[in-house]
């Protein structure tokens, strides 16, 4: 079986090392690469074969949206898992709207992100109660 490449986007460095360091801990994942923006990113996704973006959101952070618009117009099948410490009901949903696979917390447990990463990778999504809720919101209102 092949394993899952992801390439993880997050601005601060002790998280991002740390979180790579867990990734390793699953073997059917790779860690192909790192970024730190999503310029940097855009840069490394012309040169990397990945399967998965793992990248960090922030309350308020349009960066976030433009690069997964950026992402989904140069390759619309690259899978996105959005991770951050909050996410509002209506930032989640607009994630989803355009074209991220997943949100998850930052405050997850281990066990939780690799099955966001494995159904991300399987399904192509992967809806938590936070997300399932934020989505049916948005149907609703």
């Amino acid at each position: 079986m092949a394993k899952i490449r992801i390439l993880v986007t997050d601005r601060l460095e002790l998280f991002r090392k740390s979180l790579i360091l867990l990734l390793k801990e699953d073997n059917q994942i790779e860690v192909v690469d790192e970024a730190s923006n999503g310029k940097e990113l855009m840069e490394k996704l012309k040169y990397k074969l990945v399967d998965i973006v793992l990248m960090d959101y922030e309350k308020g952070d349009l960066a976030c949206f433009a690069t997964i618009d950026t992402i989904k117009n140069r390759i619309p099948e690259m899978k996105i898992l959005v991770s951050g410490l909050f996410g509002s009901e209506n930032a989640m949903a607009e994630l989803m709207t355009k074209g991220a696979n997943s949100f998850i917390c930052k405050n997850c447990s281990p066990n939780s992100l690799f099955n966001a990463i494995h159904s991300v990778s399987k399904n192509g999504f992967y809806f938590d109660d936070a997300v399932s809720k934020a989505l049916l919101n948005g149907i609703i209102n």
